[in-house]
């Protein structure tokens, strides 16, 4: 590889790092586990939804509540270290913007997958201030 390719990917890293999101392993991901995975994140906004008659996010500023409109889940998984997942899931606002929202699973004992964590990502392609 050359100088500065890896030069570049070392600063991406650490711009990564620096981002407070979890890192990626760098592993592969099994085409039925990403499935699964993706699967259980579209049961989870399904599930809340109709128990709560939408899906509400509180937002990362002046603690707004946000009633968002899945729209679809991003094909890529990336797996995290001990055994977890994230995967980013767009969703529309009550204002046309649009959210892409990480979700944070793992495994159960049984092996399905349960949300762990829900986080705004970027809100029309932009991270978010936090408070």
């Amino acid at each position: 590889m050359k100088k500065e390719v890896i030069l570049g990917l070392a600063v991406l890293t650490g711009l990564m790092a620096l981002s407070g999101r979890p890192q990626p392993t760098g592993e592969e991901v099994k085409p039925e586990v990403a499935a699964q995975v993706r699967g259980a994140v579209e049961d989870y906004v399904k599930k809340e939804s109709e128990l709560k008659g939408g899906f509400f996010l509180r937002g990362l500023s002046r603690g707004e509540i946000r009633d968002l409109r899945f729209d679809y889940v991003h094909s890529g998984v990336e797996p995290l270290p001990g055994n977890q997942y994230r995967v980013c899931v767009d969703f529309l606002d009550q204002s046309k913007k649009r959210l892409d929202v990480d979700f944070y699973l793992g495994p159960t004992p049984s092996g399905e997958f349960q949300v762990s964590k829900i986080k705004v990502h970027r809100v029309d392609g932009v991270a978010p201030k936090e408070e």
